[in-house]
């Protein structure tokens, strides 16, 4: 399947892509890829190859509006209410591009087990995709 051509025939309002070291080339030439065509989305790295970097990211890279550092599955959630339904912004572990000077968070650290809450948000939100990564098929879910 052509990962490109996916996102761009769906038009994603939030695009996120977990960074690992076999695919960081790869994804930052799809966030400037996706970016040049759908200005509009928001591009949201995670992952361990960018996790730790935040500040570098966002000065680096222009294509990436926000940055998950830590673990990631409620500052995701956080940052999807923001984003679609205008809730306030968690800043913990959510890094991002502002006009005056980017905002750089401290990681997010949870306790114990995160709750899932996935699809809670509306239920055209999510779209579940399964591409071939690595020679193994990975499940993931990605929310618009």
């Amino acid at each position: 399947a052509d990962v490109l051509a996916d996102i761009l025939a769906r038009k994603p309002k939030i695009l996120a892509i977990s960074v690992y070291i076999w695919n960081v080339k790869m994804v930052y030439a799809l966030a400037e890829q996706v970016k040049a065509q759908l200005p509009q989305t928001k591009i949201v790295l995670g992952g361990p190859e960018v996790g730790y970097n935040p500040k570098e990211v966002l000065e680096q890279s222009p294509s990436v509006d926000f940055v998950i550092s830590g673990e990631g599955e409620q500052p995701f959630l956080a940052l999807c209410e923001h984003l679609l339904l205008d809730k306030s912004l968690l800043s913990v572990g959510i890094s991002y591009r502002a006009e005056s000077k980017n905002h750089i968070a401290e990681p997010y650290v949870g306790t114990g087990t995160p709750k899932s809450r996935v699809g809670k948000l509306h239920p055209q939100l999510v779209i579940k995709h399964e591409y071939p990564l690595r020679s193994v098929t990975s499940s993931c879910v990605l929310e618009f």
